[in-house]
């Protein structure tokens, strides 16, 4: 499956683990921004611009979105997450995952498109589930 991983890009390193155990199961990364250049793109707006139309088209070709939380508010993640929760509303895909110690600190990771688990390891096992025939 194509996946897409939500997180503060500070969390770049947990979130190449993430990756690493995604693709040992067989999974697609759509997006991988962990590459992309922060400093840059604060000081300019048409990198801010490929960036942000770049990582849309990632949730948006996603059949999985995972949002890693942290303890720290957030901006880019939570616009991404929106617009995954849209495109499940309209579309019926990407399945939405919430994982981490902060799965309960927005009233919107309660809404009824979204799964909350512990870790990318609770998503695996049930990507591995509705895979099955």
């Amino acid at each position: 499956m194509k996946v897409y991983v939500a997180s503060k890009f500070e969390n770049q390193e947990k979130v190449l683990e993430i990756y690493g155990k995604l693709r040992e199961n067989g999974h697609e990364i759509t997006v991988d921004w962990t590459k992309s250049d922060d400093k840059k793109a604060k000081r300019d707006h048409e990198t801010a611009r490929k960036y942000a139309e770049r990582d849309i088209k990632g949730v948006k070709d996603a059949d999985v979105f995972v949002l890693l939380t942290t303890d720290v508010p957030g901006k880019g993640r939570f616009i991404e997450l929106g617009a995954a929760m849209t495109l499940n509303i309209l579309n019926d895909k990407p399945k939405i995952f919430v994982i981490g110690d902060y799965n309960t600190e927005s009233i919107f990771f309660f809404h009824s498109v979204i799964n909350r688990v512990k870790s990318i390891e609770d998503v695996i096992k049930e990507l591995e589930r509705s895979e099955r025939p």
